[in-house]
């Protein structure tokens, strides 16, 4: 099992022309940093679609993301569970229009459609589906807009 990584810090006592070279080494990383975000953004405008090049520097992006993640985080830990107590109230609605405008269903009407590749692509009723077996899960969501909430969902597992 892995051993968790320990950090070790040392305070180091600068003199004045070490801080100013810290200092431009900084600004240099900083620089590099935009420069390559701004080479990055002008891409946004290219057609990328068939360039051999391109799928080549983002496999590689994608590899080093992969090694990153492996280091970072532990495969064998699992993830942490909820208990209902936990649960967020009210649970967000970050929809683009306010909840109470959701339309509602005429549930005798509504069919769920199936495609793809399976064999039976037959819709499906609310009644057929209630009578398969059920999954509730209790989990957190962690929102790339800053915000988390604990919830709890249920119905047919996939």
């Amino acid at each position: 099992m892995n051993e968790p990584r320990k950090r070790i810090t040392q305070r180091i006592r600068l003199e004045p022309a070490q801080q100013s070279q810290l200092i431009d080494i900084q600004r240099r990383s900083f620089l590099r940093a935009g420069l390559t975000v701004g080479a990055m953004s002008m891409l946004t405008g290219c057609n990328l679609q068939d360039g051999d090049q391109v799928d080549k520097v983002l496999w590689a992006m994608s590899r080093w993301n992969d090694r990153v993640q492996a280091w970072l985080f532990n495969g064998q830990k699992l993830a942490p569970t909820y208990t209902r107590a936990q649960l967020t109230n009210p649970f967000p609605f970050n929809a683009f229009y306010p909840e109470y405008n959701v339309p509602e269903l005429e549930l005798a009407d509504y069919r769920l459609a199936v495609s793809g590749l399976v064999r039976d692509k037959q819709p499906w009723t609310i009644d057929a589906l209630r009578k398969l077996p059920q999954r509730t899960d209790i989990t957190r969501l962690i929102c790339i807009e800053g915000w988390s909430a604990i919830g709890q969902w249920g119905g047919v597992p996939l």
